[in-house]
């Protein structure tokens, strides 16, 4: 794993790609440094981290694009594979460099609140807490843009792939006042939700008979609550979007308040984007 890191930051780094992009991330975070804390007087850096995490859309696409995109191409993907690695240390050395070049942009945007603690007071929980928030939220935005990585041979394909699947998470607060509640669609878009895991198993497995039984026991799940409580399914597509909303819980962090839950959301839904990068890997390994 230690040899996927150094080899990933080595090429970060010899190339102009790797320091245009930090020298921008830098910048759009001191410009806008500039105009709340020095000409505004507002010295609450979390408020600047927060209001520039609109960055990831440009930042995150070009820093993942070519971790597996690029290997596929150059065809040097199976001597990977075949290495004595296994491909879950792949996965994460990979995944580790990418977050570990985006943590040294992160470092130097530390200097900013730093020199504004020189001429007053800062709310340092606030800043704190959303410096971690900022964090979880580009590892879980990482692991998305490495899953899409995986899924491409074409750097360009896998960068606007991973645009548009963070703009999609960027947008879900508001994709949520356009989705139907009526119980209807509600019952359609669980069903949906059942029969997908379904077919997941089935994929993970290989057993058709284990997604079967998965997505019938689901289904009798749904006929027993609806029977119960018909109610209780109204609004499912808005809870579900919700749930999946990052920057929602990205919020309580802004304010400094670190919730447990909102931690251990973040790491979950990480984890489930390195899992299935290595899913789609394995398969691909034994087809």
């Amino acid at each position: 794993m230690i040899a996927i890191i150094k080899k990933e930051m080595r090429a970060y780094f010899s190339s102009m790609v790797g320091y245009i992009v930090l020298a921008g991330f830098v910048l759009f975070n001191a410009l806008y440094y500039s105009l709340y804390s020095i000409r505004m007087l507002y010295p609450d850096y979390g408020y600047v981290l927060s209001s520039t995490s609109i960055v990831f859309l440009i930042m995150i696409p070009i820093i993942t694009m070519r971790l597996f995109a690029e290997e596929m191409k150059q065809k040097t993907d199976q001597l990977l594979y075949t290495s004595p690695l296994k491909i879950e240390s792949i996965v994460i050395g990979k995944y580790l460099s990418a977050f570990m070049f985006f943590l040294s942009g992160m470092l130097i945007t530390v200097l900013f609140p730093f020199i504004t603690s020189f001429f007053g007071m800062l709310p340092v929980a606030a800043i704190t807490g959303t410096y971690v928030g900022y964090i979880l939220l580009g590892a879980a935005f990482i692991a998305v843009g490495v899953f899409i990585s995986v899924l491409t041979d074409n750097q360009i394909i896998a960068a606007f792939g991973t645009f548009g699947a963070l703009f999609l998470l960027f947008m879900m607060d508001g994709l949520t006042e356009l989705v139907p509640i009526d119980t209807t669609s509600s019952l359609i878009f669980v069903g949906i939700l059942i029969l997908g895991f379904g077919f997941i198993v089935y994929d993970s497995t290989r057993s058709v008979i284990a997604g079967v039984i998965t997505a019938a026991a689901g289904i009798a799940v749904i006929i027993i609550m609806y029977t119960i409580n018909p109610l209780f399914f109204d609004g499912a597509m808005v809870r579900t979007m919700g749930w999946l909303s990052l920057l929602a819980r990205f919020g309580n962090f802004s304010r400094g308040v670190l919730n447990v839950s909102d931690i251990v959301y973040y790491l979950t839904f990480t984890a489930a984007f390195i899992y299935l990068t290595i899913n789609v890997i394995e398969k691909r390994r034994w087809k």
